[in-house]
């Protein structure tokens, strides 16, 4: 079952020594911080506590650490798949002008916030380099798995062609994602204004 789509969800729940499990459908809300971003979450009326600073030793920050970024890499894979499966729209992606406007927003909140947002972003960009379209480093490793199995490298024409395939790729998708950030953040309203 999707998570974060409003998608009925089965919750394991213990109460009084006794197991048993639900199925509800959460609410998908709107919600708009303080700096006016617009977030479509699902809800349930669960609400996580304020975050806190705990100093811990370093092999608990490293297994922290690495639950996070685990944690991190399944929310990025389960967003992914909801987007190609229509589930999710393309315009709650952010592009390049929006993970600026956010890293300028988490910054503004402190260093905890900003730290957190450049972890998350690092494991972003790995994940999303490690994916298997020519031009990253994914692509890369693909073909290089398709001539270990052949045995003999492929011919150059294919792979000029798989490479400009994935740049057409992944340069459509910046160009889409970078006319939703100009949506998100009003410059095309802005311009409307000025020019109607």
């Amino acid at each position: 079952m999707s998570v974060g789509t409003g998608d009925v969800l089965t919750l394991q729940i213990r109460r009084d020594g006794l197991a048993r499990e639900i199925r509800v459908r959460p609410a998908m809300v709107e919600t708009s911080d303080r700096f006016g971003n617009i977030s479509r979450l699902p809800r349930l009326g669960i609400v996580r506590p304020p975050e806190a600073v705990v100093d811990v030793g370093p092999a608990e920050a490293l297994m922290w650490g690495v639950r996070d970024t685990w944690g991190i890499v399944k929310t990025i894979a389960r967003t992914l798949r909801q987007v190609v499966m229509g589930d999710r729209s393309i315009a709650e992606m952010g592009g390049p002008v929006r993970t600026a406007q956010i890293a300028g927003q988490q910054a503004s909140l402190g260093w905890v916030s900003a730290a957190a947002f450049m972890a998350f972003f690092s494991v972003n960009l790995g994940f999303i380099n490690l994916l298997p379209i020519p031009m990253l480093d994914g692509g890369h490793l693909l073909l290089y798995g398709i001539e270990a199995l052949r045995q003999r490298p492929l011919a150059e024409r294919v792979q000029h062609w798989a490479f400009m395939s994935g740049f057409a790729a992944l340069m459509s998708l910046m160009a889409v994602l970078t006319w939703h950030d100009f949506n998100t953040v009003g410059l095309w309203s802005s311009l409307a204004a000025l020019l109607g």
